[in-house]
């Protein structure tokens, strides 16, 4: 855990650097006192969150999920106009967990209530960037570190959850009945989790899932940023949705693949069995084209709202689970934005009309970033060389 994560995860500092009152500034001068060498840095992050006061920027009258968007608007604003100011983009990003954390008061249990417009706020979560490890996180507003090499969950019973190889126990009486949990997996991971009904669920990295501790409604629900592939267990009676921010997808049981990053202009549903039914969040049934049977893929545009449905290789779309990557005459620059996602890394493109060279093979992630470069020069005679840190141009 570097630093930053520390404190970011301390409520009283969050409250001390936000809302301080006399209880937290003279726990801090105490602290101080005790412990002189944390002094310098706990300051020098103080103020550098402090750089973004969102007063100035007229959110304090917002609503704690609106206040979070127009801070990430601000960060994909910066880093169009200044990549190269890394600390400041850390320390923006950080400060919108920080101001989210601290709004919300328990984390998964403010943000998720059941209801769609609360969804739309999902997907921004948590920014992964901030995280080493896959993190699972309560709804009484704890969390535990996922750990490697297995990672993997699985909700035994409504009270005891298995974490990698440890077995928690969770107090629920004490939590709202609608309290949901959340999975939150950082890049270069990939966790296994098994649901409540039984159902599994392969979640990739850079994704968040958000579910219910156990499935008491007439309908099995969760929601889905980034992609995930699911097996559901088969239940009639209580049919099962994924929801992403703006369709859902929803089957009975059946084997299917759901890719929905927010920062993908398209969200795709590939069936490998079993039939499933894609529906727009808020609005009526696409159409009778909108019921996908095995090997076919249907591709949600976010800005028309259209859906285009083809026939596929299943296995194309799935073998992430696995760590490999399938291409099939796919541009660099999609390819890049695969291997940026996974690994956390910024890859520049010297040569801008190569962004536009076609590719085909597999990609194994499991062998790490180093190797995948290898194979991606061979293919193609290009070039990576690292420029700073996790960046790379490409030439």
């Amino acid at each position: 855990m570097t630093t930053l994560e520390k404190y970011i995860e301390d409520k009283r500092f969050i409250r001390w650097v936000f809302q301080p009152d006399k209880e937290t500034e003279q726990y801090y001068a105490d602290y101080f006192m005790h412990d002189p060498e944390e002094k310098e840095e706990m300051l020098k992050i103080r103020e550098q969150l402090l750089q973004f006061e969102f007063s100035k920027k007229s959110y304090s009258s917002d609503l704690p999920e609106n206040i979070y968007r127009k801070i990430q608007a601000d960060i994909i604003d910066l880093e169009r106009g200044n990549k190269g100011n890394v600390r400041v983009l850390s320390m923006l990003k950080y400060a919108a967990v920080a101001i989210l954390l601290l709004a919300s008061g328990y984390f998964a249990n403010y943000i998720i209530t059941g209801q769609d417009h609360n969804h739309q706020f999902s997907e921004d979560l948590l920014l992964i960037g901030t995280m080493v490890e896959p993190r699972l996180y309560l709804a009484d507003g704890s969390s535990v570190i996922v750990p490697g090499p297995d990672y993997r969950v699985d909700y035994l019973s409504n009270d005891k959850i298995v974490v990698g190889n440890d077995t928690i126990e969770v107090d629920r009486k004490k939590m709202n009945k609608s309290g949901k949990d959340a999975l939150v997996v950082s890049f270069g991971r990939r966790v296994k989790l098994g649901l409540p009904d039984n159902s599994q669920v392969w979640v990739n990295s850079g994704s968040r899932l958000i579910f219910p501790s156990r499935f008491e409604a007439k309908k099995r629900e969760v929601f889905l940023s980034g992609e995930g592939y699911f097996d559901v267990e088969k239940n009639p009676e209580r049919p099962f949705f994924v929801r992403t921010t703006a369709m859902a997808v929803k089957v009975l049981g059946t084997e299917f693949n759901v890719s929905a990053y927010p920062e993908n202009e398209t969200i795709e549903t590939v069936l490998k069995e079993g039939s499933v039914q894609i529906e727009e969040n808020g609005r009526r049934w696409f159409g009778e084209k909108a019921v996908l049977v095995p090997n076919q893929k249907a591709t949600f545009d976010k800005q028309t709202h259209e859906i285009k449905i083809g026939a596929v290789e299943h296995e194309n779309y799935t073998l992430w689970k696995e760590g490999l990557v399938t291409i099939d005459q796919e541009t660099l620059d999609d390819v890049f934005s695969k291997i940026e996602r996974y690994f956390n890394i910024d890859i520049q493109v010297v040569d801008k009309e190569n962004k536009n060279i076609q590719i085909s093979g597999k990609l194994d992630f499991n062998v790490g970033r180093q190797r995948v470069f290898e194979y991606i020069e061979k293919l193609t005679d290009g070039k990576f060389t690292e420029v700073g840190p996790d960046k790379y141009k490409f030439e």
